[in-house]
């Protein structure tokens, strides 16, 4: 996969774009590389978490190849959609948490990737949006759904329908970034993080998340009882008991059962 880089430090995976002569712009290859990574790292039951990042300071990612992108017909459009799609939602639907870390231009297919991430620690030069519009055409990789998810309908409408690229510091007020960095202090915030939540029951982990991002998708009522059988489950495993132990004793837990007893 020359088009994206894979290493693992301890339980975190970090996932580097690195097509770098045209700033990581997304062709056919590149995507499903990227989407390949992604699962390759969350099937590892050594990965607690990943960080998807840029092998370059310049761009996290330019977006779509607008080159290949020009090449689509009314007949190949729904595939090429349909193979974005895919990549983000591996990111999304991640067994272990995603956290993106941005530098540099984050435009068109970038934006949708820190939307379809847990986190995101962007450093202060970050340029962030999605100026599909301006090619005539709407953003097709989940943009349209996710960001009215997280920012509401008129924020979407109007980061959308103007195409305008926005600095760290907006994304950030919008909560669509949720840490802000000197340039040089991003991966290290990042790898802060990653090792935070490394540290967490895994089997927690895995639920925290399934609450959340299931019940967005539900009516109120209908999340409510989620949230019941979700905390439940809580229950299955030793973790929580450890846990609950170490703090009533004020000590540090012991070793959490890891992941590959329940993936």
């Amino acid at each position: 996969m020359e088009n994206v880089l894979l290493k693992k430090e301890g339980r975190i995976a970090t996932v580097s774009l690195n097509r770098t002569k045209v700033l990581n712009a997304f062709n056919s290859e590149m995507l499903a590389d990227l989407t390949a990574a992604i699962k390759e790292a969350g099937k590892d039951p050594e990965v607690y978490v990943i960080i998807l990042n840029s092998s370059i300071d310049k761009a996290f990612t330019a977006g779509g190849d607008i080159k290949e992108e020009a090449q689509l017909t009314y007949d190949t459009a729904y595939d090429f959609s349909r193979r974005g799609q895919e990549c983000a939602m591996a990111i999304y639907n991640s067994p272990v948490p995603v956290i993106a870390a941005v530098d540099g231009y984050a435009l068109g297919g970038g934006m949708e990737l820190i939307l379809a991430a847990d986190i995101t620690v962007a450093a202060k030069t970050a340029k962030i949006g999605v100026p599909t519009i301006n090619l005539g055409g709407i953003p097709c990789w989940t943009a349209t759904q996710l960001l009215p998810r997280i920012v509401g309908h008129s924020v979407a409408s109007d980061i959308l329908l103007t195409g305008k690229i926005m600095s760290a510091e907006e994304c950030y007020r919008l909560h669509l970034v949720e840490y802000l960095t000197e340039k040089e202090e991003m991966m290290d915030k990042a790898m802060e993080v990653a090792n935070t939540i490394a540290d967490k029951s895994p089997w927690a982990v895995k639920l925290m998340r399934d609450s959340i991002k299931q019940g967005l998708e539900l009516p109120l009522q209908d999340a409510l009882e989620l949230e019941r059988n979700i905390f439940k489950e809580c229950y299955t495993s030793s973790d929580r008991n450890e846990a609950t132990a170490a703090f009533l004793e004020k000590r540090e837990h012991e070793p959490y059962n890891d992941r590959s007893t329940f993936i």
